[in-house]
């Protein structure tokens, strides 16, 4: 009798744990297939986030250009203006 009992004891705890590993596999498989999904997606917005990066930093480096050239024609101004100022005063004093 005993034999018996322990037997219908490890049959259900090993039907339980059969059970809790099909439960286990199918959860894994349903996961990797949205993850799978969800990675492709990263792998588009990866791909986007360079491209707008790649946009960015020739952007700055446009604007770099930009601004030096800006510099050059202030300076240049800046040494226009106080020619003028220099030649002005002296046409005035004569």
């Amino acid at each position: 009798m005993k034999k018996q009992k322990v037997a219908i004891i490890l049959g259900s705890v090993c039907m339980f744990l059969a059970i809790a590993i099909c439960i286990q596999i199918n959860t894994v498989e349903y996961m990797s297939k949205e993850v799978g999904s969800s990675v492709r997606d990263n792998s588009n917005l990866k791909n986007e986030l360079f491209q707008l990066q790649s946009k960015y930093n020739s952007l700055i480096k446009e604007l770099d250009s930009l601004e030096k050239n800006l510099e050059e024609i202030r300076t240049e101004a800046i040494s226009d203006n106080e020619e003028e100022t220099r030649n002005g005063t002296r046409d005035n004093i004569r």
